[in-house]
């Protein structure tokens, strides 16, 4: 490979491997980001924020990466499931035993999703129109100490159901509640106002902490429906560290292709030349010495020769001596080489001149000497 292609294989790989160092340092540093209505998120659609409030409230918080079951989750426990990516119906009825079994369950989003249905019937209708400013319908534990809530306009309920509109304004409500058995359930139809966003606005905050239940009461977010799970190996490294460490590899292949040697031989600096004038002589001399018979050895020389003559003076393919001898003499060859061609060599001086006129036209018509 030659060296300026080598050094754009290394600047390549150079740019790789800073971009993908500078992926895992971001990753590290906890830059914004991360799915929509997770604890985990920075990111301003992040939960975050309103994960770190309830602990500064005295609530116990807890990020659950796998589905919680009904007996891994006490009676006094609030679970968070807000803008899930999907929620199977076994989990969904897993939720509802929960509820009637004495658990607070704050769910929903925008929209709340078909799920919702295993938890209310009917299932209350979703409206993408939101009001941007908001405040208690009805008095109870959720509003309580709430006058204003300012939400992101993204979702209300156009049909309440069987719940209780608690939280939004007249005829869009964003937040129902539903006495569930001996549980309470509170469907969101904008997670807005708990977002990392909105939550330092108006009410939001007192809002989001009402919802959370009684003063220490356990709060458990569940994660799983956003993506996070318990992994082992490559699959418990978040997707943009598995991305960096693909960059680095490609850095190292590429680091790899410019500094190793190429496959194969080395290149030849010159190529190979025809073998010189002597190694012919002596094949040459070889043959008459083997054959004992310079005639039969010389002859296909003065052959070529005539040939050559023939052709560079542009004679036909059997012309007569004296033309041919003319020819010669105009080419450059002395009287020795022009007698030789006549016919085959007799003598040792015969043959040398043949050679020397051979490898004189072969040259280009060179002048013998």
């Amino acid at each position: 490979m030659s060296r300026p292609w080598r050094w754009v294989l290394a600047a390549v790989a150079a740019v790789v491997a800073v971009n993908a160092v500078a992926a895992v340092v971001d990753s590290i540093a906890g830059g914004p980001g991360g799915p929509r209505s997770s604890a985990y998120a920075t990111s301003p659609e992040g939960l975050a924020a309103y994960a770190e409030l309830l602990q500064r409230f005295g609530h116990p918080v807890r990020l659950e990466n796998s589905f919680p079951t009904p007996g891994t989750l006490g009676p006094g426990t609030t679970v968070v499931v807000l803008d899930p990516t999907a929620v199977l119906g076994t989990q969904s009825r897993a939720l509802a035993a929960f509820v009637r079994g004495g658990g607070r369950l704050v769910a929903g989003g925008s929209p709340p999703g078909g799920w919702i249905s295993y938890l209310l019937r009917p299932a209350p209708r979703w409206s993408p129109a939101g009001p941007p400013h908001a405040g208690p319908l009805s008095s109870g534990p959720e509003t309580q100490g709430v006058h204003t809530l300012e939400t992101a306009g993204e979702g209300s309920f156009s049909s309440p159901g069987p719940a209780r509109p608690v939280a939004g304004s007249p005829g869009q409500p964003v937040a129902l509640v539903a006495q569930q058995g001996s549980g309470r359930l509170v469907v969101l139809a904008d997670a807005s106002p708990l977002q990392n966003r909105l939550l330092d606005r108006a009410d939001n905050a007192r809002f989001g902490v009402d919802l959370a239940g009684p003063p220490g009461q356990p709060v458990v977010f569940v994660e799983s429906v956003h993506g996070y799970g318990q992994g082992s190996g490559l699959g418990a490294l978040p997707s943009r560290w598995l991305w960096a460490l693909a960059g680095l590899g490609l850095a190292l292949v590429a680091w790899m292709v410019a500094r190793g040697r190429r496959l194969g031989p080395p290149e030849r600096p010159v190529a190979d030349l025809p073998p010189p004038r002597s190694a012919y002589v002596r094949a040459l001399a070889g043959t008459v010495i083997r054959t004992r018979d310079r005639r039969r050895a010389a002859e296909p020389v003065r052959v070529a020769v005539r040939e050559l003559v023939a052709r560079r003076a542009g004679l036909g393919p059997d012309p007569a001596p004296e033309t041919l001898a003319s020819a010669a003499r105009r080419l450059g060859l002395d009287e020795v080489s022009v007698r030789a061609l006549a016919g085959p060599p007799g003598d040792d001086e015969a043959v040398v001149a043949v050679g020397r006129a051979y490898a004189a036209l072969r040259d280009g018509g060179e002048r013998p000497g």
